[in-house]
Order: C-alpha cells, then sequence, then structure tokens
C-alpha cells in the first residue's frame, strides 16, 4: 500500500492540459461555432433598425394592384419579415392610381409609372422603403419614355458602417427597346452615377430583358444574378459597385407572374445579440363576453341591492360601485389568457401552402402552381376577413352602449 501519494484538486486536474490538446480544443469549437450559426441566422436575428446593409426583394410584378394583398402577407412571413427594400417592375400604375391603392404597411412608396406610351397599360417602376430601416429617403433620379422607365432612391439609414449613402436604382428595359433609346438613357444615367454614386453603395435592380449592360458594368458594377428568372432565361439582373457583401438566392414568383423573386442578402450585418422579431406573438387578456356568462351578469346585478350603496359622500358612492362592477366581472366574465399575433396575415395553413409552393417552383410543376395560388388567395381573403372583423368589433362608442344593452336587458339606452 502506497502511503505516500501526492493528490490532485479537480481544478488542478481540469488546468492541467498538454499545450496541443487544448489549442486543438479551441480550434474545433471555434469551427463548431462558425458552422452552428452563420451569417444568415445572424441577419434572421439582427432587428430591420439595426441592420447597416439592406435585404432587397425584387420581381416583376405584371400588374401591381391585384397582388398587393398577397404582397403584404409575403412580407409579413418568417422569410421575408427583414426586407428593408422591395423593388417591383411592370406594376401597370398611372396617374388614376393612388398610392393608398398599392400601399405596403411599414413602407414608404417611390413610384415611375409609364409616362407616355402607346398601350392602354403597361410599364412601370415602383420601389418601397421601410421606414424602421431608413427614413431619410428622396428620388435623386428619375426616367421614363416609350421603352424604358426608371427611378433611384437615395436612402441614408441610421447605421451604416463603410458607405455614405445607399442609391437604389429600379430599371425595367421593353423587349422591343431599339439601341438609340438603350444609349440615350445610358448616357443620362452616367451622368448621374458620375456625380453622385462615389463612396456610396449603388444597387441596380430589374428586368433588363437581354439588353446591352455594359454601361453598367463601364460604372464599377458586377452581375450577381447567375440563374434563370423566368423560364430558361436571365431577364432579371442585380447590379452591385460592391459585389462581396452580397448574395442572391431565387423564390417562387408573387401569384401568378413567371418571374421569380429574387432576394438579396447582405453578408454584412450587426454585432447586435438581441433576437427581435418584428411580429412576435404577444400574450395578453380579454375578458369572455359569451352568452352564458352575460346571462349571469344580468341576474347577478338584477339581485343587487342597490340602497347598500347609498353615501354620504358622491366619491365613496362612485368608488363602492366601480369596486362592486370590477368583482361582478371578475366572477362572471373572467378573464382568459390569449396568444395574440400582431401579424395581420400568420396562419400555419398558409405557411404550409406556401412551403409546397417554394417545392413546386422547384419542380416546375406549373398545374400544381396554379392550384396552390388558388389556395394561397382564398387564404388571404379568409384572413383578411378576419382581421376587417376583429377592427370592426372594437370598443368604439357604439359598441360600448351595445355592451350595457346586452347587460341590462334593455333595448332603450
Amino acid at each position: 500500500m502506497i502511503t505516500n501519494r501526492i493528490k490532485y484538486s479537480n481544478s488542478f486536474i481540469k488546468r492541467f492540459k498538454p499545450y496541443d490538446f487544448h489549442a486543438t480544443n479551441n480550434a474545433s469549437n471555434k469551427s463548431k461555432r462558425k458552422h452552428h450559426a452563420g451569417w444568415q441566422r445572424a441577419l434572421k436575428q439582427t432587428p430591420l433598425y439595426r441592420t447597416t446593409i439592406p435585404v432587397i426583394v425584387t420581381s416583376n410584378c405584371r400588374s401591381l394592384p391585384n397582388k398587393i394583398m398577397h404582397l403584404q402577407s409575403l412580407l409579413s412571413s418568417d422569410t421575408y419579415h427583414n426586407t428593408a427594400i422591395v423593388a417591383l417592375q411592370e406594376t401597370w400604375l398611372h396617374e388614376l392610381y393612388d398610392d393608398n391603392l398599392v400601399s405596403l404597411n411599414g413602407f414608404t412608396l417611390f413610384r415611375q409609372d409609364r409616362l407616355c406610351s402607346r398601350k392602354k397599360r403597361g410599364g412601370g417602376v415602383a420601389t418601397f422603403i421601410h421606414s424602421q430601416w431608413s427614413t431619410s429617403n428622396n428620388v435623386c433620379f428619375s426616367y421614363s419614355n416609350d421603352f424604358i422607365d426608371c427611378i433611384t432612391v437615395k436612402c441614408r439609414p441610421k447605421h451604416l458602417s463603410k458607405f455614405k449613402y445607399v442609391f437604389i436604382s429600379n430599371i425595367y428595359v421593353t423587349p422591343g427597346c431599339s439601341a438609340s433609346d438603350l444609349s440615350d438613357f445610358a448616357d443620362e444615367f452616367t451622368e448621374f452615377a458620375v456625380t453622385h454614386l462615389e463612396n456610396s453603395l449603388s444597387v441596380v435592380t430589374g428586368d433588363f430583358n437581354c439588353c446591352d449592360c455594359s454601361f453598367l458594368v463601364s460604372l464599377g458594377h458586377a452581375n450577381i444574378v447567375k440563374f434563370p428568372t423566368r423560364l430558361d432565361k436571365t431577364l432579371d439582373l442585380v447590379f452591385i459597385n460592391d459585389e462581396e457583401i452580397y448574395e442572391v438566392r431565387r423564390r417562387a414568383p408573387i401569384m401568378n407572374s413567371d418571374h421569380c423573386i429574387i432576394r438579396i442578402l447582405p453578408k454584412i450585418y450587426s454585432r447586435s445579440h438581441f433576437n427581435i422579431f418584428s411580429n412576435l406573438s404577444k400574450r395578453t387578456q380579454q375578458r369572455c363576453y359569451s352568452q352564458e356568462n352575460m346571462l349571469k351578469l344580468r341576474c347577478m346585478l338584477n339581485d343587487t341591492n342597490w340602497e347598500l350603496f347609498n353615501e354620504h359622500k358622491l366619491d365613496d358612492t362612485i368608488s363602492n360601485l366601480t369596486d362592486y362592477l370590477k368583482f361582478c366581472l371578475d366572477i362572471c366574465c373572467p378573464k382568459q389568457i390569449i396568444f395574440k399575433r400582431m401579424d395581420r396575415f400568420s396562419s400555419p395553413h398558409l405557411k404550409k401552402l406556401r412551403r409546397e409552393k417554394e417545392k413546386l417552383y422547384k419542380t416546375k410543376n406549373k398545374s400544381g402552381l396554379k392550384k396552390i395560388n388558388t389556395q394561397i388567395k382564398s387564404e388571404i381573403k379568409r384572413l383578411n376577413n378576419i382581421y376587417n372583423q376583429t377592427i370592426l368589433s372594437c370598443k368604439t362608442s357604439e359598441n360600448i352602449w351595445k355592451l350595457f344593452r346586452e347587460i341590462t336587458g334593455c333595448a332603450s339606452i
């Protein structure tokens, strides 16, 4: 039996490690952390008002007025909730369409309609800027003729790292655009870009319809879209003067449009670790005013001896009555905890339909896409009707008097 043993504490054994093992262990932990989260997860967890580089969504919508409700429901989903800029082409808007008819909640609209066109409808571009990301926005360049529509919005968000401004250019070029018309537009846009885009982030997106975009390459922009956007053709392009900070993703189109949605995701995000989402569910309490509870409350008020509340002072009488009425409401109409989602179009069935649409779009199933679009449209209508009913059932003065009529059973109030 060995009596003279050396004993080590648990903390000493933990500290007593070879250097190589300690270094390799730290390296493996770093690699695990890097692959566990990633820039996409960090971008999703960053609040919209703290994002330095915006998340952009662009697509050719082909008539905006009949797709505005679907677009609103799409932006309220978990996938698109952190979108700061929406750029749409072929809006088919004209001067008779008011901005309120095609507005999105939380976004500021900047539009350039087709001013002179031989067609009854067609053309036009629209850019939506989220007010949480940037409030100081203004149009610094606009162009419109029979073949080309363009609008450039200058943004100055609160958190901007290495750029002076952010310029978003939204362009639509018709398939029948001639080389002379394109060169005239290129000269005007080049003159504007040389004087304004210095030390700023410039994003030029739109439907170019296979036109010559060499003037954008000469300005230092590069295209980052390498996949087909309409059938087997790459018509929608995204040019950026700093291509390393962005990455693009292809998504299913808006309703029955034949152009896919392009999501432009930044690889640069803020260092905030707050997990704040714009459409979190909130825990609220609401009284249950069912017919049975209202009948109980009416019987309780009828059996009350109101002479007991007569006091010498009016303030004491009012306080006693209010306390008693609160007591009656707590007994007959108890409060229920309800988890309300502040999103207008929050539905698990709608999320399921969108996932099925993404799968059908990847497999290029056209008949299935038509069926799923009709189902999504009907589900959005149902959610919109529920939302309108909740607004109409708010506690206005008329509804309060209606509530008193139900409590007392007297129709003359």
